[in-house]
């Protein structure tokens, strides 16, 4: 079913996610030598923006536009802020080992959710989500203090108001959930860009 607003919410996701992706060299290739996490992210983004571009503009979208789209649209919660997280971990020099520790325990939720579609509990789970990106913004806050790049504070408060704020402020303005995160992940994008461009 066309939802115009979840539409326009993409295509403005759309090209926030090419805007920054014209700051980071070899953005749209397969092999990647410099920055290769946060350009996977922006890869990412872009392929889910034209799939909901494609899922909330067209009325007769398929049942497989539709299950792609939901199995993307449940790798991209966690997937860009892991990539972003540990693209400004490596940069700043932390320990590899930390670092992939990091990427593999942000991945975990996503990984839990795609091999149990039908879970019980989601309190739990959205629990253990929640203590996911509080650690990936406090390793954010931390390192981008310690190194002087103020622009990471702003791409953790951006991931802490995504997580956090957002949901229930839909509820709270009666806004509608996916088009809210599409605005919240085009922030992050463009704090994600404006953090590395500062290294």
């Amino acid at each position: 079913m066309a939802n115009p607003s979840a539409a326009i919410a993409h295509v403005v996701k759309l090209v926030i996610t090419l805007f920054c992706m014209q700051f980071v060299d070899n953005s749209f290739s397969i092999q990647i030598l410099e920055k290769g996490w946060a350009i996977r992210a922006f890869q990412i983004l872009l392929i889910h923006s034209v799939l909901g571009i494609i899922r909330y503009g067209g009325v007769n979208s398929t049942k497989k536009i539709r299950t792609y789209y939901e199995l993307l649209t449940s790798i991209i919660e966690v997937f860009p802020v892991a990539c972003f997280t540990t693209e400004v971990l490596l940069q700043y020099e932390v320990p590899k080992v930390l670092c992939f520790l990091c990427f593999i325990l942000s991945l975990s939720p996503t990984i839990i959710e795609l091999s149990s579609p039908r879970m019980k509990d989601r309190t739990a789970f959205n629990k253990y989500i929640d203590a996911i990106f509080g650690l990936q913004a406090a390793l954010m806050i931390l390192i981008c203090v310690l190194n002087q790049n103020y622009s990471g504070l702003s791409l953790a408060v951006s991931y802490i108001f995504a997580r956090y704020v957002s949901e229930d402020f839909c509820d709270l303005r009666d806004v509608p959930y996916v088009d809210m995160s599409q605005y919240s992940l085009s922030f992050i994008e463009l704090f994600a860009i404006a953090t590395i461009k500062d290294f």
